[in-house]
């Protein structure tokens, strides 16, 4: 974003600034014009973002949108996004939708209070009973799909046993709830 601001600046002649938490989202922009208030609409709607004038400058700030604002274009552009797989349409879309970037949530064939109920139409297509997904939003249209296996380190790191000493032997998850979550 830094970088977008300063050709926005020097294209206009008035400083362009980012929140804080909207700077670090790297942003490419490719358009045919340099009108920059078509790439300052473009930016704030990709960013989730609006632009207030603030003391003579341009400040792009976050804008939270209300609930489910954008809801029916996420789904169509999910669903259009599978069309090649169509097992990730078998996920409740909703729960995606609400997802944060970054967030990950694991879906099991078992539900629990560590992992959500797999849908029974994609349990249906599972290969083994213990079936399960891991769904990561990496970014507001970017997800991550993982299926499959999944393998269990049984002991820690020596230097990690010396560090923690005697609370090592502390039991975090009963064996049920690490059945739980297997």
């Amino acid at each position: 974003m830094p970088e977008l601001c300063k050709l926005l600046t020097n294209a206009t002649g008035i400083t362009h600034t980012a929140d804080a938490n909207l700077n670090d989202y790297p942003i490419f922009v490719s358009v045919k014009s340099g009108d920059s208030a078509r790439i300052r609409k473009l930016v704030a709607y990709a960013m989730h973002g609006q632009w207030v004038e603030d003391n003579g400058r341009l400040r792009l700030k976050a804008v939270k949108p209300k609930p489910d604002e954008d809801y029916p274009e996420f789904e169509r552009m999910y669903r259009e996004a599978c069309k090649k797989d169509s097992k990730p349409l078998q996920l409740p879309i909703h729960d995606l939708y609400a997802m944060s970037p970054g967030e990950a949530v694991r879906y099991g064939a078992v539900g629990n209070s560590y992992v959500r109920q797999l849908p029974p139409d994609l349990l249906k297509l599972a290969d083994t009973p213990d079936a399960w997904w891991i769904v990561r939003r990496m970014s507001a249209g970017v997800f991550e799909f993982a299926e499959g296996q999944q393998i269990d380190f049984e002991s820690l790191p020596k230097e990690v046993v010396d560090l923690v000493g005697d609370d090592i032997k502390k039991q975090p998850l009963t064996p049920e709830e690490l059945a739980q979550v297997r």
